[in-house]
């Protein structure tokens, strides 16, 4: 007889998982005034109405993408695979100055659903600043008013961060007539930066 002819089926398996290419740099530190602390430790405690969680992760996503971390996409031997951000959590430190940590979690996945390990990136909310002190101008007031700041005024604070407590201590600077007293008001937030 002949040669014999036939059919040979070869079956390519594609279980190799895809490859995330990821930034050099995965952790940045940002300020207070780059994102909402309140928010971010709201989330962190899941007490975000829906409406809100959503508006939070948008921008928190969107922060991630400008300070580029993320990955530069993923790589498979078999063909396509794309990268899926997985979720971002939240983590509240026990310590000062970092405030809020941000972990985005990303994976990639291929066209046969095989999936990568996941990798992450990491924000840090920092308080690097003291607050901002205002304080009342000079004034006389007559004995009977008396000096509580009640009568002289009260110094106010604002802190990118948080509420800064405002208190005050009070030199007499002249016994004479008039008695000159100087008080120095300080603030201080949550992180224990003061100004006076």
């Amino acid at each position: 007889g002949g040669p014999l002819s036939g059919v040979q089926i070869i079956t390519v398996v594609d279980d190799e998982a895809p490859v995330l290419n990821m930034p050099d740099v995965t952790e940045q530190e940002v300020t207070c005034a780059d994102l909402s602390v309140e928010d971010a430790v709201a989330f962190a405690n899941g007490t975000l109405s829906p409406e809100d969680e959503a508006a939070f992760l948008a921008e928190a996503s969107a922060l991630f993408v400008e300070l580029g971390l993320i990955p530069e996409g993923a790589e498979d031997e078999c063909g396509n695979a794309q990268v899926v951000e997985v979720g971002i959590e939240a983590t509240v430190p026990e310590e000062c100055p970092v405030l809020l940590e941000l972990t985005c979690i990303f994976v990639a996945v291929d066209d046969c659903e095989n999936e990568s390990e996941p990798s992450s990136t990491s924000i840090l909310i920092i308080d690097n600043t003291p607050p901002v002190i205002s304080c009342p101008d000079a004034v006389s007031v007559s004995c009977d008013q008396g000096t509580s700041p009640e009568v002289t005024g009260m110094a106010t604070a604002t802190d990118d961060c948080s509420d800064a407590e405002v208190t005050y201590e009070d030199v007499v600077v002249s016994e004479g007539c008039p008695m000159i007293i100087e008080r120095t008001f300080t603030a201080t937030d949550a992180c224990g930066y003061t100004s006076t």
